[in-house]
C-alpha cells in the first residue's frame, strides 16, 4: 500500500540534497531552494514534470515498479534507499543482485535453482573452499552452520530452508557436527 506523505517527503528531502553538478548539470546562481527543481528529477526519470511534482505533492496517480525504479535512478539512490523508496510507493521491492558475491559463491546464470546457494555450494558442492585459505575453513564452515541456525529460527516455517538445512545434514557430515 502506498504511503503518499512519506513517499512525497522522502521524494524531496532526497531531491534537495542533490546538487545540479552531482547529475551533470551546470551550477546556477539563481536557484531558490537547495538541490534539483522538480524537472531536473523528473526528466531523467523519463516522466513529467507534472507527475513529478504530483507525486511530491501527495497526490495523483500511483507510481508504477518502473517509474520508480526510474526515480530511485534520477536520485542517486543507495540500495537501502532504492528499498525504502519501493516501500514507501507501495510496488515490491526488487531481489538485489551483487555480482562479486555471485562469484564468491559460484552462483551464476546456468544455475538458477536451488544449487545456486551458498550453503549448498560450501557444504555439498564444495566449489567455493578453494577460495578460502585453509587455515581458515573450519572457521567459514562454522560461521555458515551459525547463519544457517539463526535463519532457521527466524524462518523456521519456510518449506525451503527446512529443506536446505535437511540435505546439508543428509550430504555432509561436517555440517550435521
Amino acid at each position: 500500500m502506498i504511503g503518499r506523505p512519506g513517499l512525497a517527503e522522502f521524494l524531496r528531502r532526497r531531491r534537495e540534497k542533490l546538487s545540479p553538478s552531482e547529475v551533470g548539470l551546470p551550477e546556477t546562481r539563481r536557484r531558490r531552494t537547495p538541490g534539483l527543481r522538480r524537472e531536473e528529477v523528473a526528466v531523467p526519470a523519463g516522466m513529467s514534470s507534472d507527475f513529478y511534482a504530483r507525486l511530491e505533492q501527495a497526490r495523483g496517480s500511483d507510481p508504477s515498479e518502473s517509474v520508480v525504479a526510474a526515480l530511485a535512478r534520477a536520485l542517486r539512490c543507495t540500495p537501502d534507499e532504492k528499498d525504502h523508496l519501493f516501500r514507501l510507493a507501495g510496488v515490491p521491492v526488487p531481489p538485489r543482485r551483487n555480482a562479486l558475491d555471485d562469484a564468491l559463491a559460484c552462483r551464476d546464470e546456468r544455475r538458477p535453482d536451488r544449487g545456486s546457494n551458498v550453503h549448498r555450494s560450501w557444504f555439498i558442492r564444495q566449489e567455493s573452499r578453494h577460495l578460502a585459505p585453509e587455515a581458515d575453513r573450519a572457521r567459514l564452515s562454522a560461521a555458515h552452520v551459525s547463519d544457517l541456525r539463526a535463519t532457521y529460527s527466524r524462518r523456521g516455517g519456510d518449506h525451503r530452508i527446512a529443506e536446505l538445512v535437511a540435505d546439508l545434514a543428509a550430504y555432509s557430515a561436517e555440517c550435521r557436527t
